[in-house]
């Protein structure tokens, strides 16, 4: 399966997409939504709502941004941002591998009761 992606990102010309984009942006919109729909569908079940979701919110960076190069430096900041808390993770489980305590504290959240009478529609 993964090499069938990769013949898949070989198809990918960048020429190609420039000169879609330069005719039409709707058509270049179109078509990256369609191939990128298509990627998250080749990929385990498992791990295509985590996909979803993370598509989902570059594609509002995208919309937000001022212009092309600003989406560009938000993305690329979200994703050295992920890649910095991956580390982390990584190096705290190899200290608990060797003994070490977690240097992180717990996440801790007060639960509020609410009154579900409040909440019924009349």
């Amino acid at each position: 399966m993964i090499e069938n992606r990769k013949e898949k990102l070989k198809e990918l010309n960048f020429e190609t997409w420039v000169a879609l984009w330069r005719e039409s942006p709707e058509n270049f919109e179109s078509s990256r939504a369609k191939r990128i729909t298509a990627y998250i569908n080749s990929v385990p079940e498992k791990h295509r709502e985590r996909l979803r979701c993370l598509q989902w919110r570059i594609d509002k960076v995208r919309e937000r941004a001022a212009n092309p190069l600003a989406a560009t430096i938000a993305i690329s900041e979200m994703m050295w941002k992920s890649f910095d808390e991956l580390g982390a993770m990584y190096k705290e489980l190899a200290g608990m591998v060797e003994g070490q305590q977690p240097t992180r504290p717990r996440r801790t959240a007060t639960v509020l009761p609410f009154n579900r009478a409040a909440f019924v529609r009349s």
